[in-house]
């Protein structure tokens, strides 16, 4: 499962997945970034981008931790896809990382 650090943005990060999920056996793709922004401005703008997805659904999202340092969120895709969103504060400052990890149907299937 191939990771692309700091290539991929909030507006990429979606492209990236299709594209390495489409070409990967097992079909899984992985796609890390860190951004300036704090952790619950990233998360939000990564949601934005999944409210575009036809046919994508918000299945959980919320805080991983108590003192609000790593956020989580599932999104299902009538197509058959899954994504895993974490987004991690970055210790001693205010940037982000977040990584989002795609299981197709392809994936689900040679199980």
């Amino acid at each position: 499962m191939p990771v692309e650090e700091g290539v991929i943005d909030t507006g990429s990060f979606l492209a990236e997945l299709d594209r390495d999920a489409s070409t990967q056996a097992d079909g899984e793709a992985s796609c890390v970034w860190t951004s300036a922004q704090p952790i619950n401005e990233l998360a939000a703008d990564v949601l934005r981008v999944y409210q575009g997805v036809s046919g994508a659904q918000l299945m959980t999202s919320g805080y991983l931790d108590l003192k609000g340092n790593a956020w989580g969120a599932i999104v299902l895709d009538e197509c058959g896809w899954v994504d895993i969103v974490t987004v991690v504060a970055e210790e001693g400052n205010e940037a982000s990382t977040a990584r989002v990890t795609r299981i197709s149907s392809s994936a689900r299937s040679s199980e």
